[in-house]
């Protein structure tokens, strides 16, 4: 038998059933050389898959040659590589189990997938099934990660340009990118920027970039999905000119001979940080204060200023300007 160990005894035979000495010698008979069943094994079957995994059912039939007796499966060899790789690139692994998972696969790539049954009896040891057809499947997709270089430009007080660079890590064809900002808002591109129009003056916005990409699985059937968001950034619109100030009004409980005191509203669209420019006029002569609001954003709250140094019993005109670096 193959791999067995074995002791022999040697006599001389000297007549009259008499023998004489004897030499002994130990010595062990080399394994079986491991031979091909016809019969080769089934095609793995996939049961489920994942971005970097594959779930296979295995089946060998028992051999039938006639120099075995009962030659049951006791492993089965599964053999893998990347589809159309070459041999050289071949990786194996075995398994007694009739269903095995590969692991640490690459997403949404081919793999080719071979099986190989193990038999063995007390005559031949190791016997190999012939390679079963091979088994070629495609890993399922990832999401891309974040497009990259996210950057904006500021064009005037109501339009930013948002652009940014393919997402360094894409397998598939990217679809479209979307930009979320504004609540929840988004607005979609086909191209690496975006225009966001209608803003409004002087307002921070922060906003993230995504990469819709569009798979095209083994039964034809198209799958997006959206990856992931780019770190959030965020921009300040330019100032433009302010709307005028309201509610302009004289506060008769502080009318003196000499002084006034007005109060206004602000703007219901500041636009940017605003002074105010607070004019009068007596006659032909036509005076000029700067006030400067210490609560820029705030438009709910009354501004105030007393005009003073004013002549007894005149009349007056006053006016009211809101004012920025817009005009």
């Amino acid at each position: 038998r193959p791999s067995t160990n074995y002791r022999t005894k040697i006599m001389a035979h000297l007549g009259n059933d008499l023998w004489t000495g004897s030499v002994t010698h130990d010595f062990k008979t080399k394994a079986a050389l491991a031979e091909n069943i016809s019969r080769p094994c089934k095609t793995p079957t996939a049961t489920k898959k994942s971005t970097s995994s594959v779930d296979l059912s295995l089946y060998c039939p028992s051999g039938n040659a006639s120099h075995m007796h009962d030659c049951h499966i006791k492993k089965y060899c599964i053999k893998y590589r990347l589809y159309n790789s070459g041999n050289r690139s071949m990786k194996r692994t075995l398994t007694s189990s009739s269903s095995f998972q590969l692991n640490s696969l690459l997403p949404f790539t081919f793999y080719e997938i071979r099986l190989i049954g193990v038999s063995y009896n007390p005559f031949y040891c190791n016997i190999f099934f012939s390679p079963s057809p091979p088994l070629i499947i495609k890993t399922d997709p990832v999401a891309p990660l974040a497009p990259t270089n996210v950057r904006e430009t500021t064009t005037n007080a109501r339009d930013v340009v948002i652009e940014w660079s393919e997402p360094t890590y894409v397998n598939g064809s990217v679809s479209r990118y979307r930009v979320g900002y504004i609540n929840g808002k988004y607005i979609s591109s086909s191209s690496t920027s975006i225009n966001l129009t209608d803003l409004n003056p002087y307002t921070t916005y922060t906003y993230t970039v995504q990469a819709l990409l569009k798979h095209t699985l083994e039964n034809g059937s198209i799958k997006e999905m959206w990856g992931e968001k780019s770190l959030v950034k965020s921009f300040t619109t330019r100032q433009a000119k302010p709307s005028p100030p309201r509610d302009l009004s004289v506060m008769q409980s502080n009318l003196t001979s000499a002084s006034v005191t007005v109060d206004w509203q602000a703007p219901v669209s500041p636009n940017g940080r605003n002074t105010y420019v607070i004019n009068y006029r007596v006659g032909s002569c036509t005076a000029a204060i700067v006030f400067a609001d210490s609560s820029q954003k705030e438009t709910n709250l009354s501004r105030s200023y007393t005009l003073s140094g004013l002549h007894p019993f005149t009349s007056y005109t006053v006016w009211l300007q809101a004012v920025n670096k817009e005009g």
